[in-house]
Protein backbone atom coordinates (compact mmCIF):
# COMPACT_ATOMS: atom_id res chain seq x y z
CA UNK A 1 0.00 0.00 0.00
CA UNK A 2 3.00 2.43 0.08
CA UNK A 3 2.75 5.47 -2.00
CA UNK A 4 -1.19 4.98 -2.03
CA UNK A 5 -3.23 8.18 -3.11
CA UNK A 6 -7.01 8.77 -2.89
CA UNK A 7 -9.43 11.60 -2.39
CA UNK A 8 -11.00 10.78 0.98
CA UNK A 9 -9.47 7.95 3.54
CA UNK A 10 -12.48 6.66 5.98
CA UNK A 11 -10.82 4.73 9.01
CA UNK A 12 -12.84 2.33 10.42
CA UNK A 13 -15.35 -0.46 8.35
CA UNK A 14 -17.82 -0.69 10.78
CA UNK A 15 -21.61 0.86 9.72
CA UNK A 16 -20.93 4.42 10.08
CA UNK A 17 -17.79 4.32 8.46
CA UNK A 18 -18.97 1.87 5.64
CA UNK A 19 -22.33 4.26 4.78
CA UNK A 20 -19.93 6.75 4.39
CA UNK A 21 -17.41 5.30 1.82
CA UNK A 22 -20.73 4.08 -0.31
CA UNK A 23 -21.73 7.56 -0.47
CA UNK A 24 -18.45 8.60 -1.07
CA UNK A 25 -18.45 5.94 -4.24
CA UNK A 26 -21.50 6.63 -5.16
CA UNK A 27 -20.57 10.15 -5.28
CA UNK A 28 -17.97 9.14 -7.57
CA UNK A 29 -15.14 10.38 -5.22
CA UNK A 30 -12.13 8.12 -5.21
CA UNK A 31 -12.37 6.56 -1.05
CA UNK A 32 -10.64 3.61 0.23
CA UNK A 33 -11.65 1.93 3.61
CA UNK A 34 -8.73 0.88 6.22
CA UNK A 35 -9.44 -1.20 8.76
CA UNK A 36 -7.59 -3.50 10.88
CA UNK A 37 -10.01 -5.53 12.53
CA UNK A 38 -11.84 -6.59 9.52
CA UNK A 39 -15.94 -5.21 8.91
CA UNK A 40 -18.23 -5.11 11.68
CA UNK A 41 -15.16 -5.70 14.00
CA UNK A 42 -16.57 -3.50 16.60
CA UNK A 43 -20.01 -1.91 18.13
CA UNK A 44 -21.39 -3.26 14.78
CA UNK A 45 -21.02 -6.69 14.72
CA UNK A 46 -22.23 -6.51 18.32
CA UNK A 47 -25.57 -4.51 17.66
CA UNK A 48 -28.82 -5.31 17.98
CA UNK A 49 -29.49 -3.64 14.37
CA UNK A 50 -32.89 -2.39 15.57
CA UNK A 51 -34.40 0.21 12.95
CA UNK A 52 -36.76 3.13 14.73
CA UNK A 53 -37.05 6.74 14.48
CA UNK A 54 -38.43 7.33 18.12
CA UNK A 55 -35.76 8.53 20.41
CA UNK A 56 -35.30 11.02 23.33
CA UNK A 57 -33.38 13.69 20.92
CA UNK A 58 -35.42 15.10 18.59
CA UNK A 59 -32.04 15.89 16.26
CA UNK A 60 -31.29 12.71 16.73
CA UNK A 61 -35.01 11.27 15.66
CA UNK A 62 -34.50 13.41 12.09
CA UNK A 63 -31.59 11.19 11.75
CA UNK A 64 -32.74 8.75 12.98
CA UNK A 65 -35.72 9.13 10.46
CA UNK A 66 -33.20 9.54 7.14
CA UNK A 67 -31.48 6.41 8.30
CA UNK A 68 -34.60 4.32 8.25
CA UNK A 69 -35.49 5.78 4.92
CA UNK A 70 -32.37 4.51 3.44
CA UNK A 71 -32.48 1.02 5.56
CA UNK A 72 -36.14 0.12 4.58
CA UNK A 73 -35.57 1.33 0.57
CA UNK A 74 -32.13 -0.44 0.89
CA UNK A 75 -32.39 -2.25 -2.78
CA UNK A 76 -33.37 1.28 -4.85
CA UNK A 77 -30.30 3.06 -2.54
CA UNK A 78 -27.18 0.14 -2.24
CA UNK A 79 -28.81 -2.45 -5.14
CA UNK A 80 -28.21 -5.29 -2.49
CA UNK A 81 -31.33 -7.50 -1.82
CA UNK A 82 -33.15 -5.82 1.60
CA UNK A 83 -31.66 -6.83 5.14
CA UNK A 84 -34.56 -5.40 6.87
CA UNK A 85 -37.10 -6.76 8.60
CA UNK A 86 -40.27 -5.83 9.79
CA UNK A 87 -41.56 -6.23 13.15
CA UNK A 88 -43.23 -3.08 14.80
CA UNK A 89 -41.42 -1.39 17.40
CA UNK A 90 -42.66 -0.39 21.18
CA UNK A 91 -40.19 2.29 22.66
CA UNK A 92 -41.66 2.27 26.45
CA UNK A 93 -41.42 5.48 28.25
CA UNK A 94 -41.63 6.38 32.10
CA UNK A 95 -45.54 7.36 32.99
CA UNK A 96 -44.30 10.85 33.85
CA UNK A 97 -43.06 10.85 30.17
CA UNK A 98 -46.22 10.39 28.57
CA UNK A 99 -47.27 13.83 27.23
CA UNK A 100 -43.70 14.23 26.14
CA UNK A 101 -43.61 11.20 24.01
CA UNK A 102 -47.46 12.71 22.70
CA UNK A 103 -45.78 15.47 21.81
CA UNK A 104 -42.87 13.64 19.91
CA UNK A 105 -44.91 11.64 18.02
CA UNK A 106 -47.17 14.40 16.91
CA UNK A 107 -43.83 16.10 15.93
CA UNK A 108 -42.66 12.50 14.41
CA UNK A 109 -46.23 11.97 12.56
CA UNK A 110 -45.84 15.35 10.83
CA UNK A 111 -42.25 14.52 9.49
CA UNK A 112 -44.02 11.53 7.79
CA UNK A 113 -43.69 8.70 10.73
CA UNK A 114 -46.40 6.04 11.26
CA UNK A 115 -46.83 6.36 15.05
CA UNK A 116 -48.94 6.37 18.19
CA UNK A 117 -48.76 6.09 21.75
CA UNK A 118 -50.17 3.01 23.51
CA UNK A 119 -50.88 1.99 27.09
CA UNK A 120 -50.52 -1.15 27.97
CA UNK A 121 -54.00 -3.03 27.04
CA UNK A 122 -53.68 -1.32 23.40
CA UNK A 123 -49.67 -3.28 22.96
CA UNK A 124 -51.18 -6.58 24.91
CA UNK A 125 -54.20 -6.81 22.34
CA UNK A 126 -51.54 -6.01 19.12
CA UNK A 127 -48.70 -8.10 21.29
CA UNK A 128 -50.43 -11.39 23.55
CA UNK A 129 -47.22 -13.12 23.84
CA UNK A 130 -46.00 -10.02 25.96
CA UNK A 131 -46.85 -9.81 29.50
CA UNK A 132 -46.69 -5.70 29.31
CA UNK A 133 -46.45 -3.41 32.78
CA UNK A 134 -49.57 -2.24 33.83
CA UNK A 135 -48.38 1.11 33.97
CA UNK A 136 -46.92 0.48 30.11
CA UNK A 137 -47.02 3.89 27.85
CA UNK A 138 -44.91 3.39 24.51
CA UNK A 139 -44.30 5.27 21.21
CA UNK A 140 -45.11 2.28 18.37
CA UNK A 141 -44.01 2.25 15.05
CA UNK A 142 -45.53 -0.22 12.81
CA UNK A 143 -42.99 0.50 10.44
CA UNK A 144 -39.99 -0.34 12.48
CA UNK A 145 -38.16 -3.61 12.72
CA UNK A 146 -34.32 -4.40 12.42
CA UNK A 147 -31.49 -5.17 9.83
CA UNK A 148 -28.36 -7.47 10.69
CA UNK A 149 -25.66 -4.63 11.11
CA UNK A 150 -22.67 -6.61 9.67
CA UNK A 151 -24.19 -7.48 6.40
CA UNK A 152 -25.32 -4.09 5.61
CA UNK A 153 -21.76 -3.14 6.42
CA UNK A 154 -20.74 -6.04 4.22
CA UNK A 155 -23.14 -4.90 1.60
CA UNK A 156 -21.83 -1.25 1.81
CA UNK A 157 -18.16 -2.41 1.42
CA UNK A 158 -19.20 -4.34 -1.94
CA UNK A 159 -20.86 -1.50 -3.37
CA UNK A 160 -17.74 0.33 -2.72
CA UNK A 161 -15.44 -1.91 -4.70
CA UNK A 162 -17.50 -2.36 -7.59
CA UNK A 163 -18.05 1.49 -7.76
CA UNK A 164 -13.78 1.88 -7.99
CA UNK A 165 -13.44 2.18 -4.14
CA UNK A 166 -10.49 0.75 -2.53
CA UNK A 167 -11.15 -1.99 0.82
CA UNK A 168 -8.11 -2.29 2.95
CA UNK A 169 -8.76 -5.03 5.99
CA UNK A 170 -5.78 -5.69 7.89
CA UNK A 171 -3.34 -2.95 8.54
CA UNK A 172 -3.46 -0.60 11.83
CA UNK A 173 -3.60 3.03 10.73
CA UNK A 174 -1.62 4.32 13.68
CA UNK A 175 -1.73 8.36 12.67
CA UNK A 176 -2.44 11.30 10.68
CA UNK A 177 0.16 12.68 8.18
CA UNK A 178 -0.51 16.60 8.11
CA UNK A 179 1.07 19.51 6.57
CA UNK A 180 0.86 22.94 9.09
CA UNK A 181 -2.83 22.52 10.06
CA UNK A 182 -4.29 20.20 7.47
CA UNK A 183 -4.59 16.59 7.15
CA UNK A 184 -2.35 15.14 3.83
CA UNK A 185 -3.50 11.54 4.92
CA UNK A 186 -2.74 8.37 7.32
CA UNK A 187 0.15 6.28 8.33
CA UNK A 188 -0.23 2.85 8.31
CA UNK A 189 1.49 -0.41 9.23
CA UNK A 190 1.69 -1.10 5.43
CA UNK A 191 2.67 2.45 4.64
CA UNK A 192 1.20 5.71 4.49
CA UNK A 193 -2.16 6.54 2.00
CA UNK A 194 -2.41 10.16 1.34
CA UNK A 195 -5.72 12.08 0.84
CA UNK A 196 -6.84 15.21 0.90
CA UNK A 197 -9.46 14.36 3.54
CA UNK A 198 -9.58 11.53 6.65
CA UNK A 199 -13.12 10.48 7.76
CA UNK A 200 -12.17 9.15 11.46
CA UNK A 201 -15.42 6.25 12.00
CA UNK A 202 -13.46 4.17 14.98
CA UNK A 203 -16.24 3.58 17.45
CA UNK A 204 -14.88 2.56 20.89
CA UNK A 205 -11.02 3.08 19.26
CA UNK A 206 -11.90 6.32 19.22
CA UNK A 207 -11.28 7.20 22.75
CA UNK A 208 -8.17 4.43 22.90
CA UNK A 209 -6.12 4.72 19.87
CA UNK A 210 -3.08 6.78 19.04
CA UNK A 211 -4.51 8.07 15.76
CA UNK A 212 -6.31 11.11 17.47
CA UNK A 213 -3.09 11.73 19.89
CA UNK A 214 -2.90 14.93 21.19
CA UNK A 215 -6.67 16.22 20.26
CA UNK A 216 -8.99 16.57 23.09
CA UNK A 217 -11.18 13.98 22.73
CA UNK A 218 -14.61 13.73 24.88
CA UNK A 219 -14.94 10.30 24.32
CA UNK A 220 -15.00 7.25 26.10
CA UNK A 221 -15.24 3.53 25.74
CA UNK A 222 -17.85 1.03 27.39
CA UNK A 223 -18.22 -2.42 27.25
CA UNK A 224 -21.91 -4.00 25.20
CA UNK A 225 -23.09 -6.89 25.72
CA UNK A 226 -25.74 -9.09 23.85
CA UNK A 227 -26.85 -12.19 24.62
CA UNK A 228 -28.85 -15.00 21.86
CA UNK A 229 -31.66 -16.83 23.28
CA UNK A 230 -33.52 -19.69 21.97
CA UNK A 231 -37.39 -19.59 22.64
CA UNK A 232 -39.86 -22.42 22.55
CA UNK A 233 -42.57 -22.22 21.29
CA UNK A 234 -41.36 -19.68 18.55
CA UNK A 235 -43.00 -16.17 19.62
CA UNK A 236 -43.75 -15.19 16.01
CA UNK A 237 -45.40 -11.66 16.56
CA UNK A 238 -42.31 -10.13 19.40
CA UNK A 239 -42.21 -6.82 18.27
CA UNK A 240 -38.73 -4.65 18.88
CA UNK A 241 -39.17 -4.45 22.55
CA UNK A 242 -37.22 -1.42 24.12
CA UNK A 243 -37.50 -0.91 27.85
CA UNK A 244 -35.11 2.06 29.13
CA UNK A 245 -37.40 3.49 32.00
CA UNK A 246 -35.78 1.26 35.12
CA UNK A 247 -35.34 -2.33 33.88
CA UNK A 248 -32.99 -1.66 30.42
CA UNK A 249 -34.12 -3.89 28.38
CA UNK A 250 -34.07 -4.30 25.14
CA UNK A 251 -35.55 -7.26 23.06
CA UNK A 252 -35.82 -8.79 18.49
CA UNK A 253 -36.05 -11.34 16.70
CA UNK A 254 -32.84 -12.86 15.29
CA UNK A 255 -34.57 -15.52 12.72
CA UNK A 256 -36.89 -18.14 13.82
CA UNK A 257 -36.81 -19.34 17.45
CA UNK A 258 -34.23 -16.86 18.74
CA UNK A 259 -34.33 -13.72 20.62
CA UNK A 260 -31.42 -10.92 20.94
CA UNK A 261 -31.73 -9.72 24.65
CA UNK A 262 -29.20 -6.70 25.63
CA UNK A 263 -29.51 -3.87 27.92
CA UNK A 264 -27.46 -1.14 28.97
CA UNK A 265 -25.28 -2.39 31.24
CA UNK A 266 -20.94 -2.41 30.46
CA UNK A 267 -17.40 -1.29 31.72
CA UNK A 268 -16.65 1.99 31.39
CA UNK A 269 -12.72 2.77 29.60
CA UNK A 270 -12.50 -0.75 28.42
CA UNK A 271 -9.67 -1.68 25.85
CA UNK A 272 -11.58 -2.55 22.67
CA UNK A 273 -9.15 -4.87 21.80
CA UNK A 274 -8.98 -6.96 25.12
CA UNK A 275 -12.55 -6.38 26.58
CA UNK A 276 -13.07 -8.14 30.27
CA UNK A 277 -15.39 -10.73 30.54
CA UNK A 278 -18.73 -10.75 30.55
CA UNK A 279 -20.31 -10.29 34.51
CA UNK A 280 -22.62 -13.44 34.82
CA UNK A 281 -24.54 -12.28 37.02
CA UNK A 282 -25.53 -9.01 35.39
CA UNK A 283 -26.05 -10.99 32.06
CA UNK A 284 -28.70 -13.58 34.46
CA UNK A 285 -30.53 -10.58 35.56
CA UNK A 286 -30.96 -8.88 32.57
CA UNK A 287 -32.77 -12.77 31.49
CA UNK A 288 -34.73 -12.73 34.41
CA UNK A 289 -36.08 -9.57 33.29
CA UNK A 290 -36.92 -10.70 30.14
CA UNK A 291 -38.30 -13.70 31.23
CA UNK A 292 -40.95 -11.94 33.01
CA UNK A 293 -42.06 -9.94 30.37
CA UNK A 294 -42.38 -13.47 27.88
CA UNK A 295 -43.88 -15.24 30.51
CA UNK A 296 -45.30 -18.49 30.33
CA UNK A 297 -45.87 -21.09 28.18
CA UNK A 298 -42.31 -19.99 26.95
CA UNK A 299 -39.19 -21.37 27.90
CA UNK A 300 -35.68 -19.65 27.12
CA UNK A 301 -31.95 -20.98 26.60
CA UNK A 302 -29.11 -19.07 26.49
CA UNK A 303 -27.31 -20.31 23.13
CA UNK A 304 -23.72 -17.74 23.01
CA UNK A 305 -23.19 -14.00 24.68
CA UNK A 306 -21.63 -11.36 22.30
CA UNK A 307 -19.16 -8.81 23.46
CA UNK A 308 -18.15 -5.41 22.13
CA UNK A 309 -17.35 -1.65 23.11
CA UNK A 310 -18.38 1.47 21.83
CA UNK A 311 -17.96 5.56 21.97
CA UNK A 312 -19.70 7.45 24.35
CA UNK A 313 -20.10 10.92 24.76
CA UNK A 314 -21.10 13.17 28.21
CA UNK A 315 -24.05 14.27 26.90
CA UNK A 316 -25.30 11.37 24.76
CA UNK A 317 -25.30 12.54 21.59
CA UNK A 318 -22.66 12.00 19.16
CA UNK A 319 -19.61 14.11 17.48
CA UNK A 320 -20.11 14.02 13.80
CA UNK A 321 -17.76 17.21 12.78
CA UNK A 322 -14.75 18.44 11.13
CA UNK A 323 -12.05 18.70 13.86
CA UNK A 324 -10.74 22.40 14.74
CA UNK A 325 -7.46 23.08 13.93
CA UNK A 326 -7.26 19.85 11.35
CA UNK A 327 -8.63 21.32 8.36
CA UNK A 328 -9.44 18.04 6.73
CA UNK A 329 -10.64 15.81 9.24
CA UNK A 330 -13.76 14.71 9.67
CA UNK A 331 -15.11 12.28 12.15
CA UNK A 332 -18.09 10.55 12.92
CA UNK A 333 -17.80 8.62 16.57
CA UNK A 334 -19.36 8.72 20.05
CA UNK A 335 -22.78 6.64 18.39
CA UNK A 336 -23.50 5.77 22.37
CA UNK A 337 -24.58 2.33 22.02
CA UNK A 338 -27.60 3.47 19.50
CA UNK A 339 -25.82 4.90 16.22
CA UNK A 340 -27.24 1.73 13.62
CA UNK A 341 -30.17 3.20 12.52
CA UNK A 342 -28.82 7.13 12.17
CA UNK A 343 -25.82 5.39 10.53
CA UNK A 344 -26.87 5.70 6.92
CA UNK A 345 -27.72 9.23 7.04
CA UNK A 346 -24.69 10.12 9.07
CA UNK A 347 -22.89 8.40 5.86
CA UNK A 348 -24.95 10.30 3.47
CA UNK A 349 -24.41 13.61 5.36
CA UNK A 350 -20.38 12.96 5.72
CA UNK A 351 -20.30 12.80 1.30
CA UNK A 352 -22.46 15.84 0.89
CA UNK A 353 -20.31 17.74 3.33
CA UNK A 354 -17.07 16.16 1.99
CA UNK A 355 -18.31 16.47 -2.12
CA UNK A 356 -20.11 20.45 -1.59
CA UNK A 357 -17.74 21.77 1.23
CA UNK A 358 -21.41 22.67 2.91
CA UNK A 359 -22.35 20.85 6.24
CA UNK A 360 -25.45 19.28 6.20
CA UNK A 361 -28.56 20.88 8.76
CA UNK A 362 -28.96 17.11 9.23
CA UNK A 363 -25.78 17.25 11.56
CA UNK A 364 -25.07 20.30 12.12
CA UNK A 365 -26.38 19.93 16.12
CA UNK A 366 -23.81 17.31 16.48
CA UNK A 367 -20.63 19.39 16.17
CA UNK A 368 -17.70 18.94 18.46
CA UNK A 369 -17.20 22.48 19.76
CA UNK A 370 -20.51 21.88 22.34
CA UNK A 371 -18.19 18.92 24.28
CA UNK A 372 -14.30 21.43 23.90
CA UNK A 373 -12.99 22.84 26.45
CA UNK A 374 -13.31 26.68 25.89
CA UNK A 375 -10.34 28.59 24.72
CA UNK A 376 -9.27 31.55 26.71
CA UNK A 377 -11.14 34.50 27.49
Amino acid sequence: MAGKHTDVVVVGAGIVGTATAFHLARAGVDVTVVDKGGVAAGATGVSSGFVRVHVADWDFCLLCKAGWEELTHWEDVVGRPTPFVRTGSANLVPAEDADRAQAAVARLQAEGVPCEVLDAGQLGELHPSVTWPEDAVAVWEPEGGYATPGRCATQYLERVGELGGTVRLGPTVTGLTTSGDRVTGVETSDGPIAAGTVVVATGAWAATTGLLAGLELPVRSRHIVEQRLTVTPDPETLPLYIDLRKEELLVRRDGPGALLVGAEVGDWDVDPDALPPADQDTLATVRQRFRQRLGPPFATTLEKVKMGADGFTPDNRPLIDTWPERAGLHVAIGLNGIGFKASPAIGGALATWITTGERPPLVAPFAVDRLLPAGPA
